[in-house]
């Protein structure tokens, strides 16, 4: 009798670990990203010296309904690309920002070790660009452009997961931001960050 109380015991605490455990793969989480932003083509056909990366950030809320798919939400300031010389014999410089970058995604992950996912990102952004010419002691020539598109982003990465506590790297593209032709670019982000889940 004690023997089938015990094997009854076990079987309820099993039973019982399965839903938690699926539980600790499933909820909310926030966190934050930052590192190296690299504009593809704001500095091409420029005849001035032209700095084409920048730093950056990214904040984020998500859900992760289980360990392969969460949908995220973030917010991200991509930095500047700058060109400095000059033009015609005047200083002159060029400044292209995208500040206001907002986008959502699915994220689907894929257990590499116990701990460690891997994870592609599949969305959409809406952004605002920027850009900025200013010709030193002719203002005649400078000039001001700016327009909110949306597009797509995509990205892949590692996470490292600790309980409520985890470690990302990642690299994610915002393509296709800003004015159609070539004030165009594609933005990529090389960013560590991390997150806190509830």
């Amino acid at each position: 009798m004690k023997k089938h109380g015990w094997l009854v015991l076990l079987g309820l605490l099993a039973a019982a670990a399965g839903p938690a455990a699926a539980q600790e793969d499933r909820g909310l989480y926030v966190g934050a990203t930052g590192g190296y932003v690299l504009y593809d083509h704001s500095c091409d056909f420029l005849t001035v010296p032209c700095d084409d990366n920048d730093v950056g950030f990214r904040v984020f809320s998500g859900f992760r309904f289980n360990r392969y798919i969460s949908a995220e939400l973030g917010y991200a300031h991509l930095g500047e690309a700058r060109a400095e010389g000059l033009l015609g014999g005047l200083p002159a410089r060029r400044t292209v920002e995208v500040r206001d970058a907002i986008d959502i995604s699915a994220l689907l992950s894929f257990g590499l070790t116990t701990r460690l996912d891997g994870f592609v990102r599949l969305g959409l952004y809406h952004a605002r660009m920027t850009v900025d010419d200013e010709v030193q002691f002719d203002p005649a020539q400078n000039q001001h452009v700016a327009d909110t598109n949306a597009g797509w982003t995509v990205g892949a990465g590692l996470q490292y997961n600790m309980g409520f506590l985890g470690v990302r790297a990642e690299w994610q593209v915002y393509g296709d931001v800003g004015p159609s032709g070539p004030l165009q670019d594609n933005i990529h982000v090389f960013s560590l960050g991390a997150l806190l889940r509830f």
